[in-house]
């Protein structure tokens, strides 16, 4: 598969940085979404289900290892609510993370749901950094693409 950065859809690119959002939300409510949502078991099946297991960015079937992508920052918590949960790591096998509780917010205010997760995206990890450069690209920002990253693409080429 042979992806080129100018067509990246728009629509994956974010219109604003993480760091410009931030600015304009409660900060721990506004983490919540941009930092944690990703992170809940709920929403990643969700997501999963509802995207069909194809990558918004390539097209392509996601076999194992993906990610979430926001396509919009500008979005905080509504619900409030968390929850606590393990989340191991090779160095820390305890680590315990905060996360908005939304599978309850789903199920008591599917609307807030909805709005966070209409702002997620599945994709491929290499085609979630393509979104990013695509965005550094759109916003002027300088960047390269090191070997690492076009050691971890795999069978996926890309270029401008």
């Amino acid at each position: 598969m042979h992806i080129k950065l100018k067509d990246i859809s728009q629509e994956l690119i974010p219109s604003m940085s993480s760091d410009e959002a931030r600015k304009y939300f409660e900060l721990e409510n506004w983490k919540m979404f941009a930092q944690k949502i990703q992170r809940h078991p709920y929403v990643r099946q969700f997501i999963i289900n509802r995207d069909k297991n194809i990558c918004q960015c390539c097209h392509a079937n996601i076999d194992s290892t993906f990610q979430l992508h926001h396509i919009d920052y500008y979005h905080a918590c509504k619900f409030g609510k968390r929850i606590k949960t393990i989340s191991s790591t090779i160095v820390r096998h305890n680590r315990i993370l905060s996360l908005p509780d939304c599978e309850a917010c789903h199920r008591e205010k599917s609307e807030y749901f909805l709005q966070c997760t209409d702002r997620v995206e599945l994709v491929h990890g290499i085609c979630n950094m393509l979104i990013d450069k695509a965005f550094k690209l759109k916003s002027g920002i300088e960047f390269k693409i090191t070997d690492k990253e076009n050691q971890r693409s795999k069978n996926l080429k890309f270029d401008f």
